[in-house]
């Protein structure tokens, strides 16, 4: 999240990533092109160059997919097709607002795979990502590794390593949180729990995630997140967890006065979360089932005020 490289504003609110944004739409005569411009979030930051094909008729909600082509412009490309008659019937040019959705932004391919022990020195490389007081140490990237290897995911792009997600299986039940009180007791302290046959569990925990801080500021923890739900959907299970820190609360406590945990939890801007982390699992169909999912001392960050919140996708 956050401003695209060279945004002048430096505003939060500006990004790209897959987001979602308005465009201003110039209706022409039928059969015609219709050329579009970014308003979007922050104008200062936009628009980029990308050519959609096939959306047509105006209020349709034609998809844009921005691919590798970005730079800026005024006018930032066509709808190839046939436009919808304009409403005077005479197809005269005139603005709308029309909303465009799924916009992402993919400069390099992104490759999701199994980490194996070949890959220990790349992972520790994005771990350094990390506070060094927060990394964890080799030997639990190798107790993962050889206890649950299937959830160990490592993502590339041009072959360089950008992120990793681990996750463990797990016994889940929403109306019993005792096996939830800590990160630390989850996960065995990062090293995991000796592991049963995948029939005795229920769901997959995410353990840790980890996006190197020069790949920052796209989908990849998402994209990382979603391959975890796709393994749990292939071993047969129920639901995928995670202990989400809630990096936004200690500011907002700042900013606004006290509020519970559990209350921010749950705060929304229109349809958004109020905390940045939690709406990006939001996007990707994770919620926060009821308020006893938000515990206290869970893990340590003090951005966080060291709660956390188990997000939960049922599958």
């Amino acid at each position: 999240t956050g401003p695209p490289p060279g945004c002048p504003c430096r505003r939060a609110a500006c990004r790209y990533g897959p987001v979602l944004v308005f465009f201003d739409i110039i209706q022409v005569p039928c059969g015609q092109a219709a050329a579009y411009q970014i308003v979007g979030p922050c104008e200062a930051a936009a628009p980029f160059t990308k050519n959609c094909h096939g959306g047509a008729g105006i209020g349709r909600n034609p998809r844009l997919e921005v691919g590798e082509a970005w730079r800026r412009g005024s006018i930032v490309g066509t709808i190839g097709g046939t436009v919808g008659a304009a409403a005077d019937g005479a197809g005269g040019l005139r603005p709308v607002s029309c909303f465009f959705s799924d916009v992402r932004r993919e400069s390099m391919s992104l490759t999701i795979r199994n980490a194996g022990a070949r890959d220990l020195d790349r992972i520790m490389a994005v771990e350094e990502s990390w506070p060094e007081v927060a990394r964890a140490p080799r030997e639990k990237f190798v107790a993962r590794l050889e206890k649950f290897p299937d959830g160990f995911l490592l993502a590339e792009q041009a072959g360089h390593a950008c992120g990793t997600m681990t996750s463990c299986p797990f016994r889940y039940d929403p109306t019993d949180l005792h096996r939830l009180r800590s990160w630390n007791e989850v996960t065995n302290n990062g090293y995991l729990h000796d592991q049963e046959g995948i029939e005795n569990y229920n769901s997959l925990y995410i353990v840790s995630g980890v996006i190197a801080k020069d790949a920052r500021g796209g989908d990849i923890i998402e994209r990382l997140a979603l391959a975890q739900v796709d393994l749990a959907g292939r071993l047969g299970l129920d639901y995928v967890l995670a202990g989400a820190v809630i990096p936004g609360y200690a500011r907002y406590l700042e900013k606004h006065g006290p509020i519970a945990a559990p209350e921010y939890v749950m705060l929304r801007r229109g349809k958004r979360l109020v905390d940045p982390f939690l709406e990006k699992y939001r996007r990707i169909g994770f919620t926060v089932p009821d308020k006893d999912h938000v515990i206290e001392e869970y893990f340590p960050d003090a951005q966080s005020m060291n709660y956390a919140a188990i997000v939960v996708r049922a599958l």
